[in-house]
């Protein structure tokens, strides 16, 4: 058992088969603990006296497709699914071994290039790009983000 002041009253458990153990017990009637396993799944779970036994509260990841990147870019990750990843429309696994496998972090390509490539290689221009609208996705959780700025006034475009 290992103690810490960045603990805050918890008490950390290796069970040294890469499996940790958090548990706050505050409050003698109510045992609070976190377990996260080698494999990346973190449970909550308190101690229920009247069973006499464990009750899980939530874990997580709750399904494969809460694995961020688990389809890779440009893919769509559906559990309810078999297999679970698919490409967007437009686009195709980038690496067809590896998706056939199961592996699908690849991602997915483009099947045709983007408009503004078209005219700087010099090939058919041919439709317009656009944006798909899709429903039921979940973006990742804590998306980075970026900042966007006005231009400035003052500096020099070049050619």
């Amino acid at each position: 058992m290992s103690t810490s002041v960045y603990l805050s009253g918890f008490t950390l458990q290796d069970e040294g088969d890469g499996t940790f153990i958090l548990s706050l017990v505050q409050d003698p009637a109510y045992r609070l603990t976190y377990v996260l396993t080698s494999r990346g799944k973190l449970t909550e779970q308190y101690w229920d006296y009247g069973k006499q036994g464990w009750e899980y509260t939530w874990e997580a990841p709750s399904t494969e497709c809460d694995i961020y990147g688990k389809c890779g870019p440009f893919g769509s990750c559906d559990a309810q699914n078999s297999p679970i990843c698919t490409c967007l429309k437009g686009f195709v696994p980038k690496n067809q071994d590896e998706w056939k496998k199961g592996i699908w972090t690849s991602g997915c390509v483009r099947m045709t290039s983007l408009q503004c490539d078209r005219i700087q290689n010099g090939s058919e221009v041919g439709k317009e790009d656009g944006f798909m609208k899709l429903e039921m996705m979940k973006v990742p959780t804590l998306p980075s983000t970026g900042q966007i700025r006005p231009p400035n006034k003052n500096a020099k475009m070049s050619a």
